[in-house]
C-alpha cells in the first residue's frame, strides 16, 4: 500500500518624457499624448481588472497552505526517515525523511484535527506524545501508529511537552497561559506537580543535557536544573531582564561540553557554556522581532552552526556558534492570511537527529526542508494527496467510468473501472500564476457526479470554492458558471451539488453553499439558470432529495448547524431537531450534517443524519429522529459518513464510518451495527471528507446487485470493496508527480510578495506579550488555511481564515484601480475633445 502522500506597438515613458521636457510636442499634442496614454492605461487596466474578476485569482500559496503548527523527528530518523507534524491540527507522519505523508487517525477519535504539539520519546523512538488544544494528552507506544488518550495532567493544559531523555515513561507537559509543570513517570497515566521551594514551577521551555540532566526555563528568566529526571528542582541560573524563557536548545556535541542557547521574550538570543549558569547576549543580525525556535547542528562541535526562526521575517542561520547571523530565506514563502489572522509566519525550527543534516522549518504557508550544504528552503508537499470527491457513472455496467476530484493536485476520470486514469483539468488550470508552488495553478475541487443521463449526454458536475463547473465532454474540459452573486466579503462558495432524480425529466440540479444559500437550476446548470430558493444560517454540507421527488418533492439538508427537510421542492424548511452538539462557530472547520435516504424511502420512510454527537434514524420520512445506540455507535462519536446500499430492501446493508472507531456495518436493516474491515483501521485509513467536506465519501457501484462493489476515500487513498464492505483495496489514482509533470511549464507571473525576501518592520518590543507562548498559540488556533487553499482546519479557530482567500486577494483592489484609471480616462478623453478645433 503506498501514499502520495499539484496591443500593438507602445512608446516608452522615457520617449514621452524627453519630447515633452525638449519641447517636442506642442502644447495641443501634449494634451493629446496625455489623454491618449491616460485612454491606454484605462483601456489596459479595464480589461486587464475585467479579466482578473471575472475569473477566480489564482493561488499562489503552498499547495495548500499547510499551516504546520509543530514538527518533531524521531530519535532513530537515521533508519527510520520517520518524522511527525502537526498540520492544520492534523498528525501527519512520514516515513521516508519527509518526501510523502500520510494522515494518522487511528485511536485520536475527536482529537483528531485539533493537535497541537508532538514529541517523540530520545529513548525509545516507539514511543510519541502529543497533545490536543484542548488540553488533552495522548500516548503512541508504537512508533505513532495508534494512539490513546491519557489521563489530564494533574489539572494542567497540557500544550506542550517535555520527555526525559533516557526513560519514556518521565514526560512532563505544561499549558500556554499559566505554564504550571506537570510530571509523569509512569507513561502518563498518573501526574503530579513538582515544586522549588514550595511553589509550583512556571515553564516556557526545557531541555535535556547530554547526560541526562533536565534544564527548563521559566516565567521569569530562571534556568532550573533537575538532576533526578525532574523529582526535584535547583536554580541554575537567571536571565538578565527577568524575562521568560521562550526556548532552550543545546548541542550534543560533544556531549562533555554542551553550549545551551534561551531565547527570551524580549527578543533576545543568549548563549551559555556553562550549562545554564551563566548567560553571554549574542545574534548579532537578528532581526528585533520575537524569536520562535532555536535548533542546533548535530556536528555543533564541528561546524559551529545554530539556527533561528523569527516570527514573521523566516529563518537565520550561524556558523560561529551564535555570534553572527545570517538571513536564510531563499526559497521560504509567507502567507498573507497569517498577518490577517495576527499569527506568526514561521514557528519550529529543527534539525535531523544523526548524519543526514536535514532541517525542518514550520511554518503558516507550509513546511519547508534544507539539506546540509544548502542555501536554499525547498517546500515540502504534505497534504496535496486528499480525495475530496467521488463518483461511478450511472451507466457503470456500459462504461465503467469513475471521476475522482482531489483538492489540489486536479481531476482525474477512469473509463475502466480505475485500472487506468486520464488527468481532467482542462478549464480548471490557470498559467498566469505568481510565486508560489507548482500546485498553485490548479483550481482547488470539491465534490463530483456525473449527470442521471451521462450516457447520452457525456455530462459531469463539480465545484470549485468559487464555481460550479460543468463538463460535457466526459471531463475531457470543463466550464466555469457562476451561481449567484457570493456575498460581499464571502467569495468562496464551497458548493455542495445534487441532482434531482428525476433529472432526466425535469433537468433539475440543487446546490447550496457555505453562506447557507439553496439554489436551482431546471437547465442543467446552464449559466442564468440558478435561482435561489431559500437559505439557512449555517454552511450547507449535504442535500439529498427523496428517490421519489417528483411526486413527494422532498428533499433533506444537512448543515453545521442541522438537518433539515422541504416537501415544497426545497422553497420552505422544517427543522428535523437533529443538531450537532459543537457549538456553531462559521469556521470552515464546523463539522456539517450528513444525509443519507433510504432507495425505498416511499415505503420505508427510512433517513439516516450522521452527526458529530451520534447517529439518528428516522422510519416516518423525516418527521421524529432517534439516536442509534447499537455495537460501537455511541452519542460521543462522530459520524464521518453513512450510506444505504442500493439493494437495502432485499439485504439491509448500511455502512457507516465512525472517526474513532472505522468502519461500521448493520445487514439487518440498521437494527444492530458491528465493526468491520479492521484493515482499514490499522492501515490508518478512515473514510471520511477532507476538512470543508461536501461531498459523500461511500459510493455504491450501480452495478452492486450484480458485483458487491463499493468504492470509498480515505485521505489519500481511493479504496474498492468487492465483497460488499468486508474487504477493501487501494486503487492506485495518479501520483503527485504525475500531476506536475502533466501541468504547463511553471512560468510564475513575477510577483514575489509572497516570497521571504526582506525582514517585516519590526514591532515595538514593549508590545510583546511577556506570555509565554502567545503567538504560538494564535496559531494553534488558526482554523483552515488551505492554498487556494480553502482552508482546512483546526477547530478552536476564532478567527474565519478562507482557504482560498489568494484566489480572491486583490480582486476589489483591482477593481479600484479600474474605477480610477476609467475616470482618468474619461478626463483624457475630454482633453482630447478640447485639444482639437471641432470638425467643419
Amino acid at each position: 500500500m503506498g501514499y502520495d502522500g499539484p496591443v500593438g506597438g507602445t512608446v516608452s515613458r522615457v520617449e514621452i518624457g524627453w519630447l515633452w521636457r525638449r519641447g517636442g510636442i506642442d502644447r495641443g499634442r501634449r494634451h493629446a499624448v496625455a489623454a491618449r496614454v491616460c485612454l491606454c492605461l484605462a483601456l489596459v487596466a479595464s480589461s486587464t481588472g475585467f479579466f482578473v474578476v471575472a475569473d477566480d485569482v489564482p493561488a499562489s500559496a503552498h499547495a495548500p497552505h499547510d499551516l504546520v503548527t509543530d514538527l518533531a523527528f524521531s530519535a532513530d530518523f537515521d533508519i527510520s526517515g520517520r518524522i511527525f507534524a502537526i498540520i492544520r491540527g492534523r498528525l501527519m507522519r512520514s516515513d521516508d525523511g519527509g518526501m510523502s505523508w500520510h494522515e494518522i487517525v487511528r485511536g485520536l477519535g475527536g482529537e483528531t484535527q485539533k493537535l497541537r504539539d508532538i514529541a517523540v520519546s530520545p529513548a525509545d523512538s516507539d514511543v510519541v506524545y502529543t497533545t490536543s488544544i484542548d488540553g488533552a494528552l495522548l500516548r503512541s507506544v508504537d512508533g505513532g501508529s495508534s494512539w490513546e488518550l491519557l489521563p489530564a495532567a494533574a489539572g494542567v493544559e497540557a500544550s506542550s511537552l517535555i520527555l526525559a531523555p533516557d526513560d519514556p515513561n518521565v514526560v512532563f507537559a505544561f499549558g500556554p497561559n499559566t505554564a504550571v509543570l506537570a510530571r509523569s513517570a509512569d507513561a502518563g497515566e498518573t501526574w503530579e506537580r513538582p515544586t522549588l521551594d514550595g511553589v509550583e514551577i512556571a515553564v516556557g521551555s526545557g531541555v535535556a543535557l547530554p547526560d541526562g540532566r533536565m534544564l527548563v526555563g521559566d516565567k521569569t528568566g530562571r534556568i532550573l536544573l533537575s538532576t533526578d529526571a525532574g523529582v526535584t528542582w535547583v536554580e541554575q541560573g537567571r536571565v538578565d531582564g527577568f524575562r521568560p524563557i521562550r526556548d532552550l536548545a543545546v548541542s550534543t556535541d560533544p556531549a562533555d561540553r554542551p553550549v545551551v542557547f534561551a531565547a527570551t521574550g524580549d527578543r533576545r538570543l543568549l548563549r551559555s557554556d556553562d550549562e545554564g549558569a551563566t548567560f553571554t547576549e549574542i545574534g548579532e543580525g537578528l532581526p528585533d522581532e520575537q524569536l520562535m525556535s532555536t535548533a542546533v547542528s548535530t556536528s555543533f562541535a564541528d561546524d559551529d552552526t545554530v539556527f533561528v526562526s523569527t516570527r514573521d521575517s523566516g529563518a537565520y542561520r550561524s556558523v560561529d556558534g551564535g555570534r553572527t547571523f545570517e538571513p536564510l530565506h531563499e526559497g521560504l514563502t509567507r502567507s498573507p492570511q497569517a498577518d490577517d489572522v495576527e499569527s506568526p509566519h514561521f514557528t519550529t525550527i529543527a534539525t535531523a537527529p544523526g548524519e543526514s543534516g536535514i532541517v525542518l522549518l514550520a511554518g503558516f504557508d507550509g513546511m519547508f526542508l534544507l539539506r546540509q550544504g544548502s542555501d536554499t528552503w525547498v517546500p515540502v508537499e504534505t497534504l496535496t494527496g486528499y480525495i475530496a470527491g467521488l463518483a461511478l457513472s450511472p451507466a457503470f455496467a456500459e462504461d465503467r467510468s469513475l471521476a475522482v476530484f482531489t483538492y489540489v493536485r486536479g481531476a482525474f476520470v477512469s473509463r475502466d473501472d480505475g485500472s487506468t486514469w486520464e488527468l481532467a483539468n482542462g478549464g480548471l488550470i490557470d498559467d498566469a500564476v505568481t510565486e508560489g508552488n507548482r500546485f498553485a495553478p490548479l483550481r482547488r475541487l470539491h465534490n463530483v457526479h456525473f449527470s442521471p443521463g451521462y450516457a447520452e449526454d457525456q455530462t459531469l458536475w463539480g465545484a470549485t470554492w468559487t464555481r460550479f463547473i460543468r463538463s460535457t465532454d466526459g471531463g475531457v474540459s470543463w466550464e466555469q458558471i457562476p451561481v449567484g452573486d457570493p456575498p460581499e466579503g464571502s467569495q468562496l462558495r464551497q458548493f455542495v451539488l445534487a441532482a434531482s432524480p428525476d433529472y432526466l425529466v425535469d433537468r433539475t440540479i440543487f446546490a447550496g453553499t457555505r453562506q447557507g444559500e439553496f439554489f436551482m437550476s431546471e437547465r442543467g446548470g446552464d449559466r442564468d439558470s440558478w435561482e435561489q430558493l431559500s437559505s439557512f444560517e449555517t454552511r450547507v454540507r449535504s442535500i439529498v432529495p427523496s428517490p421519489a421527488f417528483a411526486d413527494d418533492r422532498t428533499i433533506f439538508v444537512g448543515t453545521v448547524g442541522g438537518l433539515d427537510r422541504s416537501t415544497d421542492g426545497g422553497r420552505t424548511w422544517t427543522d428535523t431537531g437533529v443538531r450537532n452538539e459543537a457549538e456553531v462557530t462559521g469556521r470552515e472547520i464546523d463539522f456539517g450534517i450528513q444525509v443519507a435516504v433510504s432507495p425505498d424511502f416511499a415505503n420505508d420512510g427510512l433517513v439516516y443524519a450522521a452527526t458529530d454527537s451520534g447517529l439518528f434514524r428516522s422510519s416516518d420520512f423525516g418527521e421524529t429522529f432517534a439516536e442509534v445506540r447499537s455495537g460501537p455507535l455511541t452519542s460521543d462519536e462522530l459520524i464521518e459518513a453513512v450510506a444505504f446500499s442500493p439493494t437495502f430492501a432485499d439485504d439491509g446493508l448500511l455502512l457507516v464510518s465512525v472517526r474513532a472507531v472505522g468502519l461500521v456495518r448493520s445487514t439487518d436493516g440498521g437494527a444492530t451495527f458491528e465493526s468491520t474491515a479492521p484493515a482499514l483501521d490499522e492501515a490508518n485509513l478512515l473514510i471520511a471528507d477532507y476538512a470543508n467536506p461536501s461531498s459523500a465519501p461511500i459510493q455504491f457501484s450501480p452495478t452492486y446487485a450484480v458485483d458487491g462493489t463499493i468504492y470509498a476515500y480515505a485521505q489519500q487513498a481511493l479504496l474498492r470493496s468487492t465483497n460488499r464492505g468486508e474487504d477493501w483495496e487501494v486503487v492506485d489514482i495518479p501520483s503527485v508527480e504525475e500531476v506536475l509533470a502533466a501541468l504547463p511549464p511553471f512560468e510564475p507571473a513575477g510577483d514575489d510578495s509572497r516570497l521571504v525576501t526582506d525582514e517585516p518592520s519590526a514591532e515595538d518590543p514593549d508590545s510583546v506579550d511577556p506570555g509565554v507562548d502567545a503567538e504560538v498559540d494564535e496559531v494553534d488556533e488558526v482554523d483552515d488555511v488551505d492554498g487556494g487553499s480553502e482552508a482546512d482546519d483546526v477547530e478552536t479557530a476564532t478567527t474565519p481564515v478562507d482557504d482560498d482567500a489568494d484566489e480572491r486577494s486583490n480582486v476589489w483592489g483591482v477593481a479600484a484601480l479600474v474605477a480610477v484609471l476609467l475616470v482618468i480616462g474619461g478626463l483624457g478623453f475630454i482633453v482630447v475633445r478640447r485639444s482639437y478645433p471641432a470638425s467643419p
